[in-house]
């Protein structure tokens, strides 16, 4: 009878252990966690991404590494937040938001410059006075 009590309790603490590991993380530009959160304005660098439970207060910049002497090359970041997004978003012209999920903004938030949001069947959601 304990061996059956055993059996169980392992059962259970494996499948317990699988699902809980698959819960939706929440990743920035690559560094995973729980729920990932930044106060301040953040950078994404080319194919970074926002996956997750991410949530931007200060906005973000899609930007260029540095190739060599006035480099060209455009950049993307790839949104799937289920949170929305305060503060300055700006794509510097060329670069472009790539969404695999709706894009909430919040109030307040503002597009600085030129640059694409590929939405794919996505929606952008403007909250409030943008």
């Amino acid at each position: 009878m304990k061996e059956v009590k055993k059996l169980k309790f392992v059962q259970i603490l494996i499948f317990a252990t699988l699902f809980f590991s698959n819960l939706s993380a929440g990743s920035l530009g690559g560094s995973p966690g729980f729920f990932a959160y930044k106060p301040q304005h953040n950078v994404f660098y080319n194919r970074q991404s926002a996956i997750g439970c991410v949530r931007m207060d200060n906005g973000f910049t899609v930007t260029v590494a540095k190739l060599g002497a006035e480099s060209k090359i455009a950049s993307s970041v790839i949104m799937d937040s289920c949170v929305s997004v305060s503060g300055a978003i700006d794509l510097r012209d060329t670069n472009t938001i790539i969404l695999l999920s709706d894009l909430i903004l919040d109030h307040g938030v503002t597009l600085s410059s030129g640059g694409e949001i590929h939405g794919y069947d996505r929606t952008v959601i403007m909250n409030g006075d943008l």
